[in-house]
């Protein structure tokens, strides 16, 4: 008896205390749970079918108030799920002894009066972590009623009753028996429903029990974890880049000092290699002494993270944009302005000529207006044609580059030879899958600014060739022309930056180049030397079928993704 009752209260204080750590965290990340209902709302569904042990047997949980024992979980199977006639007793008084034991930091058992008078033999325990404490209790009485009774018949005949004596203790106490048995085991239904993973590790920190929560996330059977070193096997490697230092581990730091340690956004690994973030927590089952083992609970916060993330990045990409608007808004007015002031200022000297009867300037004057105008329109459908890259959607082909640049060729050659101007472009080019005409419109861009603005040389020539690295295609369109300086390269991408003073360009063709790149999954970049020329790079992904290109209203990043666990 004395066995059942100290191994009960040892098991239901160990599960009581990991489903209180686990209320505990969520309660520490939301100040409206309250954590101490939640476990003890838990525990009251697993004991709704307690069946209990004997005719007096009982499982009782307290706390300590002020001067008083206060119950808040019993059960019995003679008197039904929380009809006992008491709810408190004074702190100090001669009832409820085992449990003010437990209360005062005390484990073990003992015969003593319980909260009603009786005499029990009771085991009790304090659930460490919480003001509760639990006993394990049955009546005295109820133990030596079978003895009592049966005993003078068998002083009277020892010898025929002896066996007649086995049986009919056999019969009574196996009920019991089996009755306490099946309260173990609805506690440790508790462990095995829990959304959580719990383990329990022996002084070594090696496995001794997972529950399914834990073997679903881990992705490993019980026998395959069974004795493990569960740090080297889940736990270590997650902070590979820093060889130097050693990581903080909360099961090797209760394994060092015995106490309750905590951790979060920690990384376990799976048993195929990959990777999740954890929170977690590991305390020793009996305060104080790791010798009796750990009990450690996780749960796996992957979603929350990346969503947290996921927060942060959009609220920091909606910062750049709101700066990048100002910006815009401020680009746009001045170059817009400037073909209204030209409109302005003719319309006035029209209406001075009117009035003065001088009408031989008027058609230069309405040609000018004109002129403004068609700059204005020219510089709005430019906006209009930016701001629908990436969302319009579009079907994707494969474009043959060399086809496509040996039509631009031809489209431009009037201007080629006006300049005298060498185009050579490399043969047999890889295809790029993609959308045509942004795709087109790169190469249209990049070719007329090398017209443009790269053949200032004596000889000028324009090349266009292709290499692949890096998981690219990475075309160039390089031309011996002035060159630009560095301070350049980036701000010859944003809207409206001209590097000169050419009314016949509107400042975004350039701006249009990258924004197809962006949304193809690529990059676009100049490098240059004043003097030596200008090099112009497009580099599409060489896995262009698997990642299509993208509308810009559904980008997401963050910096925490799952990992692969290194050899």
């Amino acid at each position: 008896w004395r066995q059942w009752l100290i191994e009960g209260a040892r098991k239901e204080a160990s599960i009581i205390r990991a489903i209180a750590d686990q209320a505990q965290k969520v309660a520490k990340k939301n100040p409206d749970y309250d954590w101490q209902t939640a476990t003890l709302s838990q525990l009251s569904q697993a004991q709704e079918h307690f069946e209990g042990f004997g005719e007096t047997g009982e499982y009782v949980l307290a706390w300590r108030d002020g001067d008083e024992v206060r119950f808040v979980l019993r059960r019995q199977i003679a008197l039904g799920i929380d009809k006992l006639p008491t709810n408190s007793v004074p702190f100090g008084s001669e009832l409820a002894q085992p449990m003010q034991r437990a209360l005062q930091g005390h484990a073990g058992w003992m015969y003593g009066n319980d909260y009603q008078g009786h005499r029990v033999l009771a085991a009790y325990k304090q659930v460490q972590g919480t003001p509760w404490a639990v006993v394990d209790k049955i009546d005295v009485s109820e133990m030596q009623y079978p003895f009592i009774k049966y005993g003078s018949l068998a002083v009277l005949a020892a010898c025929l009753l002896i066996p007649t004596a086995f049986v009919i203790f056999r019969r009574i106490t196996n009920p019991i028996a089996h009755r306490m048995d099946e309260s173990a085991m609805r506690m440790e239904s508790i462990l095995m429903s829990a959304g959580e993973g719990i383990c329990e590790l022996d002084s070594r920190g090696r496995v001794l029990l997972a529950n399914p929560a834990a073997l679903h996330m881990l992705g490993w059977t019980l026998d395959e974890l069974i004795d493990k070193d569960f740090h080297a096997l889940v736990h270590a490697g997650q902070n590979e880049d820093e060889a130097d230092t050693e990581p903080y581990c909360p099961l090797r730091a209760t394994l060092q000092d015995s106490q309750t340690h905590s951790a979060s956004n920690e990384t376990f690994w799976r048993k195929d290699g990959t990777s999740f973030c954890v929170d977690y927590t590991t305390a020793c089952k009996q305060p104080g002494d790791v010798s009796l083992g750990i009990v450690m609970t996780f749960r796996d916060v992957t979603t929350r993270i990346l969503t947290e993330q996921d927060l942060k990045a959009a609220n920091a990409d909606l910062k750049q944009r709101n700066s990048e608007m100002e910006q815009f808004i401020y680009l746009v007015s001045h170059d817009l302005k400037s073909p209204l002031v030209t409109i302005q200022g003719f319309t006035g000297h029209i209406q001075k000529d009117i009035q003065a009867q001088r009408l031989d300037q008027l058609p230069g004057f309405m040609n000018r207006i004109q002129a403004a105008v068609d700059r204005m329109k020219l510089l709005i459908d430019s906006l209009l044609d930016l701001s629908r890259i990436g969302r319009v959607a579009t079907p994707s082909s494969d474009v043959d580059i060399n086809e496509l640049l040996a039509q631009m060729v031809d489209r431009y050659e009037a201007e080629l030879q006006a300049k005298g101007v060498t185009a050579s472009i490399q043969p047999n080019t890889p295809k790029i899958y993609g959308d045509r005409s942004r795709i087109e419109q790169v190469f249209e861009n990049l070719l007329v600014n090398a017209i443009h603005y790269g053949c200032t040389a004596e000889k000028p020539t324009i090349t266009v060739g292709c290499v692949t690295r890096d998981g690219y295609h990475q075309f160039s369109v390089r031309d011996n022309g002035a060159g630009i300086a560095p301070e350049y390269h980036d701000r010859i991408f944003q809207l409206f930056r001209r590097l000169t003073a050419d009314k016949d360009s509107t400042g975004v063709g350039l701006a249009i180049v990258r924004r197809v790149m962006e949304v193809h999954n690529g990059r676009a970049w100049v490098e240059s030397t004043p003097g030596e020329g200008a090099t112009f790079w497009v580099a599409f992904p060489t896995n262009g079928h698997q990642v299509a290109p993208r509308m810009i209203e559904q980008e997401a990043y963050s910096p925490w993704r799952p990992k692969q666990k290194p050899d």
